[in-house]
């Protein structure tokens, strides 16, 4: 029988964790002690003194994690949880080592609902930097690693979807405990990131990642390692932003030689902006983005209403990712000023044109002096007001709602509709129609494409629209791509939509009163 910490002090290390199982090893993982539902692993009598070690009564896909857990187990600090499966049964196991003790308390949670790995950059982020701060602070050093998984295409197909899924959690709880306080996660769909403390960790991790496939004979898939050391005269967040650039550039490009050293990725995350900014800022001043427009209409005979103006990149490609990097260096306002114009300009030319809607960034409309000039522009128009209405994306959150909203009240009293645009996933929801005055929302797409199959989204959608309602604001429905959608929106109540189904954005010159017709649904 195997030496055991006395009850006081196993009583302590347990007190950690209400457990399902609770089960006492050396660090050859022999049992010196078990209680609690041991049966779902094996009879009592033969776990403890057994001549398994305590890895073997896991599951093939877990055992190679609870045998890391135990070599790299440390003094007074918890290690886990984990999701691992026993007998076929999910559950959650962690680990804990007293100080000067050989033993290790292991306690087991089961029937946890078992899911593969999230990807969650943001999630990473978080956490590495936390991890980063406290080394820094410490003087110690640390490594941000990757693991990236080749052959993995298809994998469900191959396996089954709930191995595969059982295979990525195995890897994901491998990542964990080779990070440091838990900084590691799945990053895309091919890599994971940790946080560790030296290359050698990542060396180890790639060797059990290895072993795991090779022990669940999984065929056709392979890993590799990469890390770059961490770098204390860029701040955490600099740091750990600039590894997720090189992580997406890597994937996306195949080519993972640009994990080399983070002051290397920040010098090219800030050049490859600044070329972007540029770019666009050149597109923008020199008139080259090309006004597109699509049609909104009427639920009750489907005759167009008004088009909303979209910027788009020469030859019509979408311009939604350029947009997004517009908003987080500014150069949006430039944007939303030109398209602004450009709206002006058509409507001026021909008294006849369209009624047009242009978007505005809620980064725009968080800016003092934007706000000054786009007020400038619109205060003699000559035109019909009515013809010229604006929405608010969601895209970007309000910095200065106070600001957004005199400017919106102003775009009103003029005689301007204002809209919410992207309503129901967008930055902020129910804070802006409680706070912003607008006289219409438009549900996002996502919503109506999923009100047609779950019962959620059409809940969703149903309570946007009853919300509006009450608060006698119209309502646009966007992606409507079926007349099955547009039968249901109806019954909703919904005045507007939007969609495919009644025509793509088109060139915005091409359009003219010949452009307004009735749709046949």
């Amino acid at each position: 029988m195997l030496a055991s910490t006395s009850s006081h002090s196993r009583f302590v290390a347990f007190a950690f964790a209400a457990a399902d199982i609770l089960i006492e090893t050396n660090e050859l993982g022999e049992i010196a002690f078990c209680a609690g539902a041991t049966s779902v692993m094996a009879a009592q009598e033969d776990l403890v003194g057994g001549r398994k070690p305590f890895w073997d009564y896991f599951d093939v896909v877990s055992r190679r994690l609870v045998q890391v857990i135990s070599a790299q187990v440390k003094a007074n600090v918890r290690s886990g949880p984990y999701r691992v499966t026993v007998n076929g049964r999910t559950a959650q196991l962690s680990a804990w080592r007293l100080e000067g003790s050989g033993q290790i308390q292991w306690t087991v949670n089961l029937d946890l609902t078992h899911h593969p790995e999230d990807i969650d950059q943001d999630d990473f982020s978080r956490q590495a930097q936390r991890v980063l701060d406290l080394v820094r602070s410490q003087d110690g050093q640390a490594h941000i690693g990757l693991l990236a998984l080749k052959g993995i295409e298809g994998l469900g197909d191959r396996i089954g979807q709930d191995r595969r899924d059982e295979f990525f959690t195995a890897i994901g709880n491998l990542v964990k405990a080779a990070s440091m306080s838990g900084a590691g996660s799945r990053t895309s769909p091919e890599t994971f990131s940790l946080v560790c403390e030296t290359r050698d960790v990542v060396e180890d991790l790639n060797d059990a990642v290895e072993s795991l496939v090779r022990e669940s004979k999984i065929s056709g898939v392979s890993s590799h390692i990469h890390s770059v050391g961490d770098d204390p005269k860029l701040g955490s967040e600099t740091a750990v932003r600039a590894f997720l650039y090189g992580v997406n550039q890597a994937v996306a490009s195949r080519d993972f030689t640009c994990l080399t050293s983070l002051k290397g990725l920040v010098e090219r995350e800030a050049e490859q902006a600044r070329k972007n900014m540029d770019s666009l800022s050149a597109f923008i001043r020199g008139k080259k983005i090309e006004p597109y427009a699509q049609p909104i209409v009427l639920t009750d005979n489907l005759s167009v209403e008004r088009y909303e103006v979209l910027a788009r990149l020469p030859g019509g490609k979408s311009l939604d990712l350029a947009v997004a990097f517009a908003e987080q260096t500014g150069v949006v306002l430039e944007l939303d000023f030109a398209m602004v114009h450009t709206a002006l300009d058509a409507l001026k030319a021909d008294s006849d044109h369209p009624t047009l809607s242009v978007n505005l960034s809620g980064a725009s409309l968080s800016s003092p002096r934007w706000c000054t000039d786009l007020l400038g522009l619109i205060e003699d128009i000559r035109i019909d007001r009515k013809r010229l209405s604006f929405e608010l994306t969601e895209t970007h959150a309000l910095r200065d709602i106070a600001c957004a909203t005199r400017t919106l009240e102003k775009i009103r009293k003029r005689g301007h509709m204002v809209a919410l645009d992207d309503f129901g996933v967008g930055a902020a929801g129910l804070n802006y129609i409680r706070l912003l005055p607008v006289d219409m929302v438009k549900i996002d797409g996502s919503l109506i494409r999923g009100s047609a199959t779950l019962e959620r989204d059409f809940i969703i959608t149903r309570s946007i629209a009853n919300l509006a309602h009450g608060l006698k604001i119209e309502v646009v429905a966007e992606h409507v791509e079926t007349h099955d959608q547009v039968d249901m929106l109806r019954k909703l109540g919904i005045s507007r939509l939007q969609g495919f189904l009644f025509g793509a954005p088109a060139p915005l010159v091409t359009l003219s009163t010949k452009g307004v017709q009735k749709l046949s649904a």
